[in-house]
């Protein structure tokens, strides 16, 4: 039994969702390709569900970037060096700001989906706290990574694999940012090499998305998602988990 297993009784499990039991998926350690399998067809089952999220990643990412865009060329017309100064940093923080907004919106979203549940958008937005526990544990990842830089850029993939799932077990169990990576180091325990192996694939999916005139991410994004919630569930129920 995994030591950082949050209690939890059978109703809060059926609130928060679980994997249907008789699911074949669910029947043996994951793999990429059989992931990426069950996500289709999780997806065919709720396209429209599906289409929610996406629509949420699109709507947003381009509206924070035709803003950004505004900014910037407003402040460059009146050849102020301060006032671009001052748009570049405010359209960073635009950016990181809908950034984590959107993963928090479709990360939801998608395990929503992996886990044949039906939602709305409203069903999609965190409370406050559950928010700033998912920005404390990106930076709390953030901080690991680039320290493991210093020796070499292996320990810090290391740590980036290790904590693969943090901002999942913060919007699906709530839990604290520190919490959520110890169990992401408990969850990852003998995953790591499939999972760098399901991150170069995202990659290449990415790169797949990026040649289709870039409309391709939009849907590669939220799809991947699917995948990686599929990914989460299956370790979960594997570690015992979840019945």
């Amino acid at each position: 039994m995994d030591p950082y297993r949050p209690p939890q009784s059978d109703m809060q499990l059926a609130q928060k969702g679980t994997p249907v039991a008789d699911d074949p998926y669910f029947g043996a350690v994951w793999e990429v390709g059989t992931t990426v399998s069950a996500a289709m067809d999780r997806i065919k089952e709720q396209a429209g569900p599906f289409f929610i999220i996406v629509a949420v990643y699109a709507g947003f990412t381009i509206a924070s970037g035709i803003a950004g865009q505004l900014v910037t060329l407003g402040a460059q017309s009146t050849g102020d060096q301060d006032l671009i100064l001052v748009a570049s940093l405010a359209t960073n923080l635009l950016s990181q700001f809908v950034g984590l907004l959107v993963s928090i919106l479709t990360v939801k979203g998608a395990i929503y989906i992996a886990r044949g549940q039906e939602f709305g958008v409203a069903d999609l937005v965190p409370t406050v706290g559950v928010a700033f526990s998912v920005l404390a544990a990106g930076i709390l990842v953030a901080i690991g990574y680039l320290f493991g830089l210093m020796f070499f850029l292996i320990p810090g993939m290391i740590w980036i694999l290790a904590t693969f799932f943090s901002k999942y077990l913060v919007l699906d169990q709530e839990l604290g940012p520190i919490d959520a990576i110890k169990q992401s180091l408990s969850m990852t325990d003998g995953h790591k090499l499939k999972l760098l192996v399901w991150s170069f694939a995202v990659v290449g999916m990415m790169m797949l998305g990026m040649f289709a005139f870039c409309i391709g991410i939009l849907l590669v994004v939220p799809f991947t998602q699917v995948c990686t919630a599929l990914i989460y569930d299956n370790i979960r129920r594997q570690r015992g988990l979840i019945d």
